[in-house]
């Protein structure tokens, strides 16, 4: 699945496009171009496995399968300033503060909802 381009007017900022892939995230530098990403927001396995779950969600990410990731992004984003939200549960908390404090060098913000 793959919604591209899709087109946001922000009345401040004008023009946001954004686009919602149904990929692994784990292989974003394969499928996404190099552009000035800002953001990345990735709703990662949990390990819950609901049935009916859209995704394979039998296996929790952990720090090898977000670092993944986080560099895979790192090497489409063309931008000098981005950020990374990462949807996880509460057990994922120690592996994704692991990772984002090792590939990030702006610092990492802890929310809670």
């Amino acid at each position: 699945m793959n919604l591209r381009c899709l087109r946001y007017e922000h009345p401040r900022f004008g023009d946001i496009l954004y686009e919602i892939h149904g990929k692994d995230a784990k292989m974003l530098h394969e499928y996404c171009p190099k552009r000035d990403y800002t953001l990345v927001l990735a709703d990662i396995p949990y390990g819950f496995n609901i049935t009916g779950c859209l995704h394979d969600d039998s296996v929790a990410w952990g720090e090898t399968e977000l670092s993944l990731m986080v560099r895979a992004f790192k090497v489409v984003t063309t931008a000098r300033l981005w950020r990374i939200i990462i949807v996880h549960n509460i057990d994922q908390y120690a592996a994704v503060k692991t990772v984002l404090e090792a590939e990030c060098n702006g610092g990492t913000q802890n929310c809670i909802w």
